[in-house]
């Protein structure tokens, strides 16, 4: 129950962006956008981490300490765990937060992302771990999640709060997340660099 109800709060944090970004593209905004005097990708995940940041007070606190009082959830026995689980919960929604920004780009290609988006929610959901835990799946599929990067937005933040991973293989799942997040947002880098090339501002 605990694994279940941290999960769904943790799929709750890893995309939403990505829908104002394509949003943007799609009604011609995005010329606007860039004539201004900042990079609009940092705008959107400072944006994004700001109403994170808001919903997480508003919403989900009040859910969490409902839970904890009412559902019987726990908590993490040690505060190593609670801090690695911290830090692993930003890695995490950072991982997912650039990935969504990477489909969001897009739609300079493809106009409306609406059916990407769908599949990437379910891709996200059933491989992240968000719906089961991988542990519980077959080996073949478990092996197969280990080089996907939908483990690091969920199932890792979890397995540490709930003790699945612990000591150096927590240590280890943090240091794999960080690659992801590394490589994500230098790929984000390098797609929207080449699709602002495709936008005509007046003519120019």
């Amino acid at each position: 129950l605990t694994y279940i109800i941290v999960a769904m709060f943790m799929q709750m944090f890893v995309s939403g962006v990505g829908r104002e970004l394509s949003g943007t593209i799609r009604d011609g905004n995005v010329a606007v956008e860039l004539m201004r005097p900042y990079h609009l990708i940092s705008r959107m995940i400072a944006m994004d981490a700001g109403d994170k940041i808001v919903f997480f007070i508003r919403g989900a606190l009040p859910l969490g300490i409902f839970s904890y009082f009412f559902m019987d959830i726990s908590l993490p026995d040690t505060w190593e765990k609670g801090a690695l689980f911290l830090v692993s919960a930003a890695l995490g929604i950072f991982v997912g937060t650039f990935f969504d920004l990477l489909i969001a780009i897009l739609a300079f290609w493809t106009v409306n992302v609406w059916g990407l988006e769908v599949m990437k929610e379910a891709v996200i959901a059933f491989f992240s771990g968000a719906l089961v835990p991988l542990i519980l799946f077959p080996e073949w599929f478990q092996s197969l999640s280990l080089f996907l990067p939908f483990q690091a937005m969920v199932y890792i933040p979890v397995s540490i709060y709930t003790g699945l991973l612990s000591g150096t293989e927590a240590y280890l799942a943090i240091g794999v997340q960080l690659i992801w997040a590394v490589f994500f947002l230098w790929l984000m880098n390098v797609l929207w660099s080449i699709a602002i090339k495709k936008v005509t501002i007046f003519g120019g």
